[in-house]
Formats: structure tokens, sequence, C-alpha cells
């Protein structure tokens, strides 16, 4: 999988951190591409993140899908250090591992993905999240399966206005 330095960000701004950017309600909008770049899925997705005063916390997820599927996940996630974090939910397989620098957060983790039949197959998944200027957080996300990429995520997360 092919993955830029995260130190290369070091001085963009607006800085990112994960318990800041999470706490509260957020939404999302987002599609899933092929390995060709052909959208195979939309969603629409709602998050709802609380942390406490050691940064650790929870995410819930709910994605709705353009075809009415409804998904839900929840993520657990601490701090390793200064700039790291891991994190799990119920379809990672194992602990996602995470690192900010400047207005970027890169996550790398193993989703087991639902299958037509009951069967799940393991993607790994190399997430990017860049916050914008205008507080919008975009998050481009390659999938590979044995070292080839079979899609692509992209998602535009913003907080709820209050």
């Amino acid at each position: 999988m092919p993955s830029a330095a995260i130190q290369q960000y070091a001085k963009e701004t607006p800085t990112l951190t994960l318990p800041s950017f999470f706490s509260g309600p957020t939404t999302a909008h987002g599609l899933v591409k092929d390995w060709r770049g052909n959208v195979t899925r939309r969603f629409y997705a709602t998050i709802d993140g609380t942390f406490d005063a050691k940064s650790r916390g929870t995410l819930k997820e709910t994605f709705t899908w353009a075809d009415g599927e409804v998904q839900h996940r929840t993520w657990q996630v601490w701090p390793t250090g200064p700039n790291t974090f891991a994190g799990t939910a119920g379809d990672v397989v194992g602990e996602a591992k995470g690192e900010a620098s400047g207005n970027v957060l890169h996550w790398r983790y193993t989703l087991a993905v639902a299958r037509p039949g009951g069967k799940t197959i393991n993607i790994k998944m190399d997430d990017w999240m860049y916050l914008l200027n205008d507080g919008t957080l975009l998050n481009i996300t390659g999938m590979y399966k044995f070292g080839l990429k079979v899609g692509e995520v992209v998602i535009f997360i913003q907080p709820v206005k209050k």
C-alpha cells in the first residue's frame, strides 16, 4: 500500500485532533468506488462521539446506504502516545493504528466485510483524514486485498451546527 510520510503535514493547519473533532455529533456523506473508479454505493452517516479527560473515546456510527440498508459500528479509541491512537470496533480485525500530524490523521486497520451468502472477507483499510479550513474533514480510504487496491471510500464529515 502506498503511503505518504505523515510528518510532512506537521506544519499544516488547522490542527486535527481526534478528540476535538469527533466530540459531539457529526454527519457524513460518502461513496464507495471499485478498483476501476466506478461508484458502487453511496451513504449518509451520523457519528456521535464522546471523549473523557484522558482522550479515550467512543464513536457511534450509523450508516444509511442509498439502497436503504442501515449499518451500525461503534469504535472505542484511545491514545497510545502524544500523536498516536489505537481503536477497535466489532467488524475491525485486531486493532486500528493511527497517527496525527498537523491537519492530518492516518488510520490503518483491517475490516471484515460481509459478502453475499454470509461470508466475510478481510480488507485492509488505509484512511487519510484531512481537516480543511472550513472545518470539514475529508476522508479518503484506500481498500486493499493481497496488496492490490480493490476500492476506495471518499467521505466528507462535518460537525453538526448548534
